[in-house]
């Protein structure tokens, strides 16, 4: 485990230093800090063997030696989805003819976005190193494991700034190049209503439309009366499943006994349930913090609103994993937001005896965290860390 510790700290390190640079106009200190800072996790996953990350044997070694013995036409064109994923595979292949290339790559385009939207916002980029933090403990063994679905993620993460800058167009292009890599990528066009119905304010609705166009103005009211009740339908939602779940179970079985029976039977042997009310008890505490100063928060800042909205759904997903493995698959896609609303809650924290007692209780957590699933349950398969 000691060459996941070591790459987490140095890159959270580097980040740290490059947002100094940053914030001082220094884009050459910058620019290479920021390099090293992208490069060590892509060497890391690069230089792990094939025992490392569940899904390592099919998406990665088959695959690489399929295209050495396969035309372009039959591994890439002769797909019905996922093409460039294929496309990646087969001209890393070819090229270079090592598979730690691939890997790489791979993990290139996982993390640069995810890194370089996390610098991108100048008021919270301060703290873009404790938002990797949450993301190294919280995500990144996904990347080494569901490969194709984490690339698509960070292209729906770094698609983000279309959303709010309300560009449609831009947003959906992003959404279909995602899901080009996977085809799970399509429900991120659900980010971008979304974020509107939570953040919409009373002032956008009477700025943008007239008095005598009602219809609009009777949606978007409506929209922002109950918008803010989201988040609480939310976390009332988690809560029934999270202690309820046998008894929902016994529901859904009278409509379909033998999908939801077996399949609760199934994850129950494996102990997934314990596991995913160890995630809850974990992110109570912070999503608690925030709700004690949700007005000072929600005022300052409507992305952090919207951060924190798409984390609290990311977890009621998390826990209907239970149900449906897809349902797992999709939660990923809100997951990814919270090493930003970590970063951007903590930036508009103003005292810093506080930030400082939060950023403690966030990287300790985190570690946790990471211990429960990824250590002691052996989620993704990743622990130990073995060299190629």
């Amino acid at each position: 485990m000691a060459p996941y510790i070591v790459c987490f700290v140095l890159t959270c390190t580097t980040t740290f230093i490059s947002s100094y640079y940053k914030k001082h106009g220094r884009r050459v200190e910058f620019c290479f800090f920021s390099l090293i800072s992208i490069l060590l996790p892509c060497l890391l996953a690069a230089l792990r063997a094939n025992t490392v990350g569940t899904d390592m044997l099919i998406y990665g070694e088959r695959l690489f030696n399929n295209s050495l013995k396969t035309s372009f036409y039959d591994f890439v064109i002769n797909r019905d989805n996922e093409w460039l994923y294929y496309f990646l595979v087969y001209i890393s292949s070819h090229v270079f003819e090592d598979i730690r290339f691939q890997y790489f790559f791979i993990e290139l385009l996982t993390f640069a976005p995810i890194y370089l939207t996390l610098m991108r916002d100048k008021e919270s980029n301060r703290y873009a190193w404790l938002g990797l933090w949450v993301y190294f403990f919280w995500l990144f063994p996904y990347s080494l494991n569901l490969m194709r679905q984490s690339i698509a993620i960070s292209i729906i993460f770094w698609a983000f700034k279309y959303v709010e800058h309300k560009c449609l167009k831009k947003y959906v292009i992003c959404v279909l190049i995602a899901s080009m890599f996977h085809v799970t990528a399509l429900i991120g066009i659900i980010i971008y209503p979304l974020y509107y119905i939570v953040t919409y304010s009373k002032e956008n609705i009477d700025n943008r439309y007239s008095l005598s166009d009602n219809k609009n103005v009777r949606f978007w009211r409506i929209a922002k009366k109950y918008g803010r009740y989201i988040p609480w339908l939310v976390a009332a939602l988690a809560v029934v499943l999270l202690f309820q779940y046998s008894q929902l179970v016994s529901i859904l079985n009278y409509f379909d006994s033998e999908s939801f029976g077996t399949y609760y039977e199934n994850m129950s042997h494996k102990t997934s349930l314990p596991i995913i009310r160890n995630y809850v008890l974990i992110a109570l505490p912070i999503f608690a913090l925030y709700l004690l100063n949700r007005k000072y928060y929600e005022n300052s800042d409507k992305q952090l609103r919207a951060c924190f909205t798409f984390s609290l759904i990311s977890v009621i997903l998390y826990q209907a994993a239970m149900i449906s493995s897809q349902t797992y698959r999709i939660s990923l896609y809100l997951h990814i937001f919270w090493p930003l609303f970590i970063a951007k809650y903590i930036a508009k924290t103003k005292s810093a005896k506080t930030r400082f007692l939060y950023i403690c209780l966030v990287m300790i957590l985190s570690v946790l965290f990471w211990y429960i699933f990824f250590v002691k349950s052996g989620w993704c398969e990743i622990i130990p860390y073995v060299m190629r």
